[in-house]
């Protein structure tokens, strides 16, 4: 009984951090950006960067709507889960 208790337990927590970190293609853009300006230090480098996050948000809302979820980080590499298409 204990150890279905527990299960039940673990499986609520997961399921509400799974909820907490569901984003948006356009709330992905938004932290994709403050990455760039947080770490890109080359002020010309820094725009460019910040549009490629820009860019990326019309391209993952079409991903989306299509049923692939992700959003592509700024250098085309890293794939990062959505939810949302918004």
């Amino acid at each position: 009984m204990r150890f279905f208790t527990f299960l039940l337990i673990g499986i609520i927590c997961i399921a509400s951090v799974e909820t907490a970190s569901a984003r948006s293609c356009s709330e992905q853009g938004v932290l994709c950006v403050g990455w760039a300006k947080a770490n890109v230090p080359d002020a010309a480098r820094q725009r460019a960067a910040m549009g490629i996050c820009r860019e990326e948000i019309p391209k993952c809302r079409a991903r989306c709507k299509a049923g692939n979820k992700y959003f592509v980080g700024i250098g085309g590499s890293n794939q990062y889960p959505i939810d949302t298409c918004n």
